[in-house]
């Protein structure tokens, strides 16, 4: 949406450009919404509150890092294939929920890493290009936790 009226000066295709500069943004609040329940928080301190978003979004980090650290590692493995492949980045965050206190600690050896590196890569998910389909409406009610049911970081 945009108050941009003037049709000769703000013409129609040339938003469409900026759409696509956009995606990027967006899909990083998909992921922070869906995949790490950034609003899904342990308790209802403003203290804890800032914990959970922290705590969250230093995983989604870690797990970006992560992610190319093991993209590098496997373009030769997989440049023979037909598709492109990318890591899935759900996969790999809950491999990070496993490391991350490791990670802080720094009790990890190099192997160690190499090997949960290597983990991450065999989590792969292919990207095809120019896909387009239907999409369907869903109603669901995800976002109304219960304090006793909540799932953990």
């Amino acid at each position: 949406m945009t108050n941009l009226i003037e049709k000769r000066k703000y013409p129609r295709a040339s938003f469409k450009g900026l759409y696509h500069l956009r995606w990027q943004v967006e899909e990083g609040y998909k992921k922070q919404k869906n995949w790490l329940e950034i609003e899904n928080f342990t308790g209802e301190s403003e203290l804890a509150i800032r914990q959970d978003f922290h705590a969250k979004v230093l995983s989604q980090t870690l797990t970006a890092i992560a992610i190319h650290s093991a993209q590098k590692m496997i373009k030769t493995g997989i440049s023979k294939r037909e598709l492109s492949y990318k890591i899935n980045f759900t996969q790999a965050l809950s491999a990070m929920k496993n490391t991350l206190i490791h990670l802080l600690y720094n009790t990890l050896s190099e192997f160690e890493i190499s090997r949960w590196l290597a983990l991450i890569g065999r989590q792969l998910s292919p990207i095809r290009l120019g896909r387009s389909f239907t999409r369907k409406k869903k109603v669901t009610d995800r976002h109304n936790y219960h304090r006793s049911y909540k799932r953990a970081l």
